[in-house]
């Protein structure tokens, strides 16, 4: 699942969709600090970037605070499916 969450990270940042991306990583971190390890995909990170920084780089400090905070609390389940499937409103 963690793998998922990371991926889905990258994905809403690819698609600028930067909140999402900020919130995904965030439960990605909540699950990890639960299970504990790294998820696979961290080694692609060389690769891909870093897409929380990279979301990050693109709200408001405040605004993507709440984002990951939003996503440490939401739990596994419910992050993807908070994360929408439109254009960010503060992208």
């Amino acid at each position: 699942m963690l793998s998922v969450l990371l991926g889905l990270s990258y994905l809403a940042r690819w698609e600028e969709r930067y909140q999402d991306a900020v919130r995904l990583a965030g439960a990605a971190d909540a699950l990890r600090d639960q299970v504990g390890g790294r998820a696979p995909l961290d080694f692609l990170a060389g690769f891909l970037g870093d897409p929380e920084a990279e979301a990050r780089a693109h709200l408001p400090p405040d605004v993507a605070q709440r984002a990951w905070r939003e996503g440490r609390t939401s739990g596994v389940d419910a992050a993807p499916a908070s994360a929408s499937l439109g254009p960010d409103p503060a992208g």
